[in-house]
């Protein structure tokens, strides 16, 4: 069982550092790898109370089962949609502030 832990976790942690960098390689912007990072970390909460849900009615396997297929699902929408993911992300003005703070004088990027 450690093992298989194990090795999702690696799984995990590639899937998310290749998603950042195909989000960054689309459409230049660290808007949307961000927003990924963001709510990924905001719903890991979500997740844990909506696993203890599923996990007293359903039972461990099917939410584990539901888990792994909620997780693939959001993989093979990213796969699917192609370069047309940065662009779906919401903007909430976040690259002009950005734009803004990076090429005013005092930078030296």
């Amino acid at each position: 069982m450690v093992l298989i832990h194990g090795a999702y976790t690696a799984a995990n942690l590639l899937a998310g550092v290749f998603l950042s960098i195909f989000l960054w390689r689309s459409s230049h912007e660290l808007t949307p790898i961000a927003i990924f990072s963001g709510l990924s970390a905001l719903m890991i909460p979500v997740a844990f109370v909506a696993n203890g849900v599923l996990w007293r009615g359903l039972g461990a396997g099917a939410s584990i089962r539901l888990g792994l297929g909620g997780n693939g699902v959001v993989y093979l929408l990213v796969l699917l949609l192609g370069n047309q993911v940065p662009s779906g992300w919401p903007d909430w003005g976040c690259s002009k502030a950005w734009r803004k703070a990076s090429t005013g004088p005092a930078s030296t990027l």
